[in-house]
């Protein structure tokens, strides 16, 4: 059976017959849906269905954009694509439309993939002029001549200039042909051409349909899919049952009031699924039954207990199964997500009174529904969006996940959702059932279905361009004081350190950006242990093993523990030159003369491979310890006359590896010592932001993370008793090279530090922290890393400082 999908509710009606069908081929045409943006510059829009694909207005600029979805086509049956076009007319030497497919995990498109199979057609200046040929890459080929050239540029099967291609009025209908042995195409009847084909499923395992539009050199052109359609042997239909969850089904999917205890989802007020779609229906190719409230009494969803809702069912009654199955699909979301929390269970029980547990484990198998990350089992991704206008993005996410059945000989007798008792709450949307024996097309199939997409370019393309400014303007003047700029104050490098502090024009160059210094400087205060030095410490570090509490992961690989600089030396140094320091606790870990001590606790053998913050367990002795060792630090600071050298307390520097309310037990812990020895003393505490870019802030993990931090620094009291929280600003941080030289800091970068800003001040007022201001510690743009991190190109760090320049 084939058919198309010209409009969503033709779609329903054909898709509910084929799903009840024996169909031998499903075929997938054009819908808005069908395309994604490709990696070219270039526009590519879809509108009423047909894509429109305009090149930038340079030499040799493209646009592209590939299929949503991935096809399983290496195999006898293949895929075939009918695909009208209407080219536009040439200006100069004219321009090509690619069409054809690359292998679903590939990043850089057709030109950066290496191997490619398709059809090239092109439109020389002279309208009535339009050749085309088969043409490809195939990169493990022992034959080079058919690799692709150095620029990713693909290989024709018959040397140019192609065969000439008739046109009937403004449309070309082109059939396209692949299967593990041929490709074929035909325009017309002039353009009849096939050849054996390379590529097998070893390189491809499944394949992204692509479409280029390409410049020649002086050349310009568009062109219009109007119709695409794709054939292939899928059959995944005829080997997936979908469960029927209409008995357990507890919530719906509209939530008309907030906090009820009633409605639908996760019961807050319009933030719900009222704009999913329910019924029987495939999504990535997987039939899922999605119960339509209206017929169910209102329930559409299974939500389980969790401590942000503790009026949903801890466990759900038994769903009849019945069936030995391959696998089980899981359709499923999450909110309130904390990472690595295992948020449910659920329990299989096979016909033979046995049982399996399966876990589903936050960031592993699913995640938070506005967050939408990726997660790390190889089967779990997100398989459906959601329009959402409560969600920053304006969309929210549904996880699909596959349990591989370890017992697949056994009938599984029931299927039951179990929560786990923690912070998450999971709703179950859909379930199917993989028949015990599937063939090689249906496991690519599925594959494809959970193959990860590449992520969207926010960086070109911000969500909320028409909602945030990328300029910044003030109601009122803000004039620089002495103290807006510091200068990081470590030097803990080689010999470099003791230094720079007696150079003559040190003081000079320090008091130039504000006097001030942060001392030990960001990820260096994991292996600063007052009172002591390095020399004290490496010893033991070295008896542990090296990597005791991955001290040596913070420990720069060119330090030499004779020249790090300690506590003592910069106060001094610094009260004798007249500067002042803000000088950061090591809040989290110290070393007693003879071992480490962390507030969290693991066992001895796993201290040489692992971080005590990312795991372990919090240890209210080991804080206490910490806290009286750091009130001896300002002791000193108080006994040597020193309180007016140190402008600023930070409480330890971003401490995002360990959970936010565990982070603000150390901060009140410390905070509370301080103020009891120096009450004016200026507090800095860190605090998340946004990151680059982001479109979800409630879902991003720094956010969570704080805001973790100040509901729990609110129970503890420490309202009007933190001056200061310190964001981190590094609006360029992961970006490469070319990204960076490009400069879009107008469009998104100024933007993007607003975002972030306004954001976290509207969180401080909602804890409470009003009086609170922000003291941003860190700030910068990143250059681009070549190999060593630690090694940064020249010219983009130039491009980096300017960035920098610009923002402030």
């Amino acid at each position: 059976m084939k058919f198309d999908m010209p409009a969503a509710s033709i779609c329903r009606a054909i898709l509910a017959l084929a799903l009840l069908s024996s169909a031998l081929c499903i075929c997938f045409g054009q819908s808005t849906g069908f395309w994604k943006p490709g990696p070219y510059g270039g526009k590519s829009e879809v509108v009423g269905g047909m894509l429109t694909l305009s090149p930038p207005d340079e030499n040799w600029g493209g646009s592209e954009a590939a299929s949503a979805r991935a096809f399983a086509i290496w195999n006898k049956d293949g895929a075939t694509v009918h695909v009208r076009l209407t080219l536009g007319e040439a200006m100069g030497p004219g321009y090509e439309v690619f069409l054809g497919f690359i292998p679903s995990g590939s990043q850089g498109g057709i030109q950066g993939s290496d191997d490619v199979v398709g059809l090239s057609i092109i439109r020389a200046a002279n309208k009535s002029t339009l050749t085309a040929g088969l043409c490809r890459k195939e990169a493990s080929s022992a034959d080079k001549g058919i690799r692709g050239d150095q620029y990713g540029n693909l290989v024709t099967y018959e040397p140019w200039p192609g065969r000439q291609v008739e046109q009937s009025g403004n449309d070309i209908d082109v059939d396209f042909t692949v299967d593990d042995s041929t490709v074929s195409a035909r325009i017309g009847s002039k353009f009849d051409e096939s050849h054996p084909i390379g590529l097998t499923s070893k390189e491809w395992k499944s394949a992204t349909f692509v479409v280029r539009c390409k410049n020649f050199n002086d050349g310009r052109g568009s062109a219009t899919v109007k119709h695409v359609t794709v054939s292939c042997p899928q059959q995944l239909d005829n080997f997936i049952d979908p469960l029927n969850l209409r008995p357990v089904a507890n919530m719906g999917f509209r939530d008309d009031v907030k906090g009820d205890e009633k409605g639908g989802w996760t019961d807050q007020g319009e933030n719900d699924l009222r704009n999913l779609a329910p019924g029987l229906q495939e999504i990535r190719s997987i039939p899922f039954d999605i119960v339509d409230p209206q017929q169910n009494g209102g329930k559409s969803c299974v939500m389980l207990f969790s401590k942000n809702r503790t009026f949903f069912p801890r466990q759900t009654a038994s769903i009849e199964i019945h069936r030995p199955a391959n696998s089980l699909i899981f359709l499923h979301s999450a909110a309130w997500a904390t990472a690595n929390t295992t948020a449910a269970r659920y329990i299989v029980a096979y016909e033979d009174g046995s049982k399996l547990e399966v876990p589903i484990v936050i960031g592993k198998q699913i995640d938070d529904w506005w967050g939408m990350q990726p997660v790390s089992d190889p089967w779990a991704a997100v398989l459906l969006t959601v329009k959402n206008d409560s969600s920053l993005s304006g969309r929210v996410g549904i996880y699909g996940y596959r349990w591989i059945n370890p017992f697949p000989a056994k009938s599984i007798e029931s299927l039951t959702f179990r929560s786990a008792d923690a912070d998450p709450v999971v709703g179950i949307l859909a379930v199917s059932v993989v028949k015990p024996t599937i063939g090689d097309i249906q496991e690519q199939a599925l594959r494809a279905a959970f193959a990860r997409e590449a992520p969207k370019d926010l960086k070109r393309f911000p969500p909320d361009a028409d909602k945030v400014s990328d300029q910044v303007r003030f109601q009122a003047p803000k004039p620089a004081t002495p103290y807006v700029f510091s200068a990081a104050g470590s030097f803990s490098g080689g010999g470099g350190g003791k230094a720079m502090l007696d150079f003559p024009g040190y003081a000079k160059e320090i008091e130039s950006v504000g006097g001030i210094s942060r001392f030990p400087y960001g990820l260096e205060i994991s292996f600063y242990f007052w009172p002591y030095t390095a020399l004290d410490w490496y010893p033991v570090l070295g008896k542990k093993g090296g990597t005791y509490g991955t001290i040596e992961k913070w420990y720069y690989k060119y330090g030499d523990p004779a020249h790090t600089l300690s506590y003592q030396t910069m106060l001094a140094a610094y009260k004798a030159k007249g500067l002042k320091l803000d000088l950061l606790f090591n809040c989290h870990s110290m070393f007693d003369g003879n071992d480490f001590v962390y507030v969290k606790t693991l066992p001895e053998a796993k201290m040489r491979t692992h971080n005590p913050l990312d795991e372990g367990i919090f240890s209210r002795s080991n804080l206490d310890k910490i806290v009286r060792n750091n009130a001896t630090l300002v002791d000193y600071v108080i006994k040597h006359g020193l309180q007016s050298t140190v402008a600023y307390w930070e409480m330890d520097n971003e401490r995002w590896d360990m959970p936010g309310a565990e982070y603000a037990e150390v901060v009140a812990a410390h905070v509370k010592m301080l103020r009891a020895k120096i009450p004016t003393a200026k507090v800095i505490v860190c605090l998340g932001e946004l990151g680059p870019y982001s479109t979800n802030p409630e879902g991003s993990h720094a956010i969570v993370w704080s805001r973790d931090l100040l509901r729990r620094l609110q129970e503890l009291g420490c309202n009007g008793k933190i001056d200061y929280f310190a964001p981190h600003l590094y609006p360029f941080l992961f970006d490469s090279a070319d990204e960076i030289t490009e400069n879009y800091l107008e469009d998104y970068s100024v933007r993007n530090i607003r975002r972030s800003l306004d954001y976290m001040s509207g969180m401080l007022d909602r804890y409470g922290f009003k009086r609170s201001k922000f003291y941003v510690s860190e700030w910068g743009s990143q250059s681009d890393g070549l190999g060593d991190q630690s090694h940064n190109e020249l010219i983009t760090s130039m491009a980096a400082a300017i960035g920098t320049a610009k923002d402030a």
